[in-house]
C-alpha cells in the first residue's frame, strides 16, 4: 500500500512540474512570433499587391535567430527583444543575404533595411507589427500575417 501511495505522490508531482513548465513556456513573450512564417502584407498605409506576398517573408527562431527571402534573395541573422515593458522592443542585427539578380532589387534592399531598423513590435492575433521608432506611421510600420508554423 506504502509503494502505491508513493508511486501516486511521484506522478503527481511530475505532472505538476509538466503543467508549471507549460505554463512558463506559453507565458513567453516569444510564443506570440516565434515558430511561425510571417509575409508582409502592408507597409504602412500600403496595403501589399498579392503577388509581392508570395515574398517578402520572415521567420524567428527559438534559438533567436531570423531568416526569410526578400524579393529572390535569401537571408538570416540573429535577433533579441525585450517584453519587459510596452512597447516591446526588438533588435534584428547585421542580416547577411545571397546575392542573386532580383526583379525588384529596391524593395528588396528596403525590405532588408527595415528589418535591421526595427526595433519595436507587437503581436494581435495572426498579424505582427514591426515599427521603427521615431518615423511616421506611413513609412516606420509594416505589419506581416501568420503564413505557417515552423518545424
Amino acid at each position: 500500500m506504502k509503494v502505491v501511495h508513493t508511486l501516486v505522490i511521484v506522478a503527481l508531482a511530475v505532472l505538476m512540474a509538466s503543467c508549471c513548465a507549460c505554463r512558463m513556456k506559453s507565458s513567453d513573450p516569444l510564443n506570440t512570433f516565434v515558430g511561425h512564417e510571417w509575409k508582409l502584407i502592408q507597409k504602412g498605409d500600403e496595403v501589399m499587391p498579392a503577388r509581392e506576398t508570395e515574398n517578402y517573408r520572415v521567420t524567428f527562431t527559438w534559438d533567436k535567430n531570423v531568416y526569410g527571402v526578400g524579393d529572390c534573395n535569401r537571408f538570416s541573422g540573429s535577433f533579441t527583444y525585450s517584453a519587459v515593458k510596452k512597447p516591446t522592443t526588438i533588435d534584428i542585427g547585421q542580416l547577411a543575404t545571397t546575392r542573386m539578380g532580383c526583379p525588384n532589387p529596391a524593395g528588396e534592399t528596403e525590405f532588408i533595411q527595415f528589418l535591421q531598423k526595427a526595433d519595436r513590435y507587437d503581436v494581435d492575433g495572426d498579424l505582427l507589427i514591426l515599427q521603427v521608432s521615431g518615423q511616421s506611421k506611413d513609412s516606420g510600420r509594416w505589419v506581416f500575417e501568420k503564413v505557417k508554423p515552423v518545424k
